[in-house]
Formats: structure tokens, C-alpha cells, sequence
């Protein structure tokens, strides 16, 4: 499990919320919130983490926030610049 996923589970369980209740709330998909959380899938942009943030009360200047978007941006530019990587060496 990455560091974004354990970041993102801590700030939900963190509000006592369930997963399954935070997905069916906020019409996401419990399968594929799960992968997040498990690493499964790599970090989603910085602006949807932000959003499920929001979703679950947290404000841009809380201590919770700021370290789910700090991983969430550090894995995403990673996988990014990753795959533009593999791009330029075929």
C-alpha cells in the first residue's frame, strides 16, 4: 500500500465514515474507491482528492488535508512523469 492510500484511508476513518457510506453518499463507486485505498490504482489528480476531501469536511488548511494532497500530488506527478519517461524510450 502506497502512501497516498494509507493517507486517504487514515482521513476517513479519521471522520468515522465507512467507506461504502462515503462512496454511496457522494455517488462514487465503493470497487474503485477500494483500489485507491488499497493501492491497487495510482493516485488520482491532485483536484479529485481535493474534491473527496471537501466531501468529507476537511478544509484546505487542516493538517488532514494537507497530508493526503501532499502524497496524492507526490504519486501522481511520479506516475506521470513515469509514463512520459517509457513514452520518450520507445
Amino acid at each position: 500500500m502506497g502512501a497516498f492510500a494509507k493517507a486517504w484511508k487514515a482521513a476517513r476513518l479519521a471522520k468515522g465514515i465507512t467507506l461504502r457510506t462515503f462512496c454511496l453518499d457522494n455517488g462514487l463507486q465503493p470497487t474503485n474507491m477500494s483500489k485507491y485505498e488499497r493501492g491497487l490504482l495510482k493516485a488520482p489528480g491532485p483536484d479529485k482528492v481535493a474534491y473527496w476531501l471537501k466531501l468529507l469536511g476537511y478544509g484546505k488548511k487542516s493538517d488532514g488535508f494537507r497530508a493526503v494532497m501532499r502524497w496524492a500530488e507526490y504519486e501522481h506527478h511520479f506516475h506521470i512523469r513515469s509514463t512520459f519517461s517509457k513514452f520518450l524510450n520507445d
